[in-house]
């Protein structure tokens, strides 16, 4: 993961167009199966078997997340914090085949 010092950020609010590429640097997105929900946390089995944990309450009051099913397929993006846990801006329903979701970044 490449972390963006804040002092850069702040510049590339100066500069058109820099700030969404540098945005897009801190972004994860992660997709997997809906294996528990408790609250807004989810927790998603990836197609590696690593298991990540998904605040979704950021995505839910901005309206951003799609019906969650036990064992059905998701793509979550945000930011990780200093847990590690995605907190999520966007949780969206994902296509069925783990051949077919979007890579993990």
């Amino acid at each position: 993961m490449i972390r963006v010092p804040a002092a850069m950020l702040g510049l590339a609010a100066m500069l058109p167009g820099v700030a969404p590429a540098l945005a897009a640097l801190s972004e994860h997105q992660v997709s997997g199966i809906v294996q528990s929900v408790a609250g807004s946390t989810l927790t998603l089995l990836t197609r590696s078997g690593s298991v990540v944990q998904v605040d979704a309450g950021p995505a839910l009051a901005a309206h951003r997340v799609a019906s969650l099913v036990i064992g059905g397929p998701v793509s979550a993006v945000g930011t990780l914090d200093g847990s590690g846990v995605l907190q999520a801006a966007a949780v969206s329903r994902a296509k069925a085949s783990p051949a077919l979701w979007p890579a993990d970044r």
